[in-house]
């Protein structure tokens, strides 16, 4: 992209959201660009599974099959998982979801973040009227009458007629558009791992009710599971000081 240039569509964040609409964009008559600081690399079969995971669910996936990314998600790595049972620790409270009861051989996958951006980001490079921008940073944006005027850290300038904030909880693009937003704290924290259970986590993703937060296994293609431990504050630092051996009694 030259010093100056010109986007029907610029969107700031090349994550999971960005990407997803850029990709939706793609082979249309509007010109794109997506700006992101750091470009996912796709990871190997052999690295180790990340931290952070997300579950997609079957409307998500037909959406990624339709923007031709599910394959590329599928190249690397997705673990599906079949079946769903959240239960609260201190009740009788019990909720059982099975593919089988809606006639679909899963209800979603767990898959690790970078696999989804990553994924997304090299469909990208299969559209000629999207161009990506990385390493990339937005320093400042003016909004003008009918376009907003970008300016990059390097120094590029870039006009548009639509600016979209995909950069995350603390959006520049936001706060720039004077856009308010309302948050409080939940006095909890999530505390995030890989463990292997002695018995198979038979692609159930379980979850259970604590009386300080919900504790999830998230079944994963290698028969390990991710974990989420949401809990208070001073016990997620507790968790993080053990050694592995303490942390699994712990678990």
């Amino acid at each position: 992209v030259s010093a100056n240039a010109n986007a029907d569509v610029v969107i700031i964040g090349g994550g999971m959201v960005g990407n997803t609409l850029a990709c939706s964009l793609g082979d249309s008559d509007l010109s794109v660009a997506v700006v992101e600081a750091q470009a996912p690399l796709p990871l190997t079969t052999a690295a180790p599974a990340e931290l952070r995971v997300s579950a997609i669910n079957l409307a998500s996936q037909r959406l990624f099959t339709a923007l031709g990314v599910w394959p590329l998600m599928t190249a690397q790595r997705v673990s599906p998982f079949r079946e769903m049972e959240v239960w609260d620790s201190t009740g009788s409270g019990l909720i059982h979801f099975d593919s089988a009861e809606i006639g679909q051989a899963h209800l979603g996958h767990i898959i690790e973040n970078r696999v989804i951006q990553s994924a997304l980001w090299q469909r990208l490079g299969d559209f000629t009227n999207v161009t990506r921008l990385s390493p990339a940073h937005l320093l400042e944006f003016e909004r003008e009458e009918h376009q907003a005027r970008l300016k990059l850290e390097d120094q590029r300038t870039l006009t548009t007629r639509l600016l979209v904030g995909a950069d995350g909880a603390h959006s520049r693009v936001r706060q720039g558009a004077g856009i308010a937003s309302h948050g409080w704290a939940y006095d909890q924290e999530a505390v995030v791992t890989t463990v292997r259970t002695e018995q198979s986590h038979q692609e159930t993703a379980w979850q259970r009710f604590l009386p300080d937060g919900p504790l999830a296994f998230l079944p994963l293609s290698d028969g390990r599971s991710s974990i989420v431990w949401s809990t208070t504050p001073p016990h997620a630092a507790r968790l993080l000081s053990l050694s592995p051996e303490q942390f699994a009694y712990e678990l």
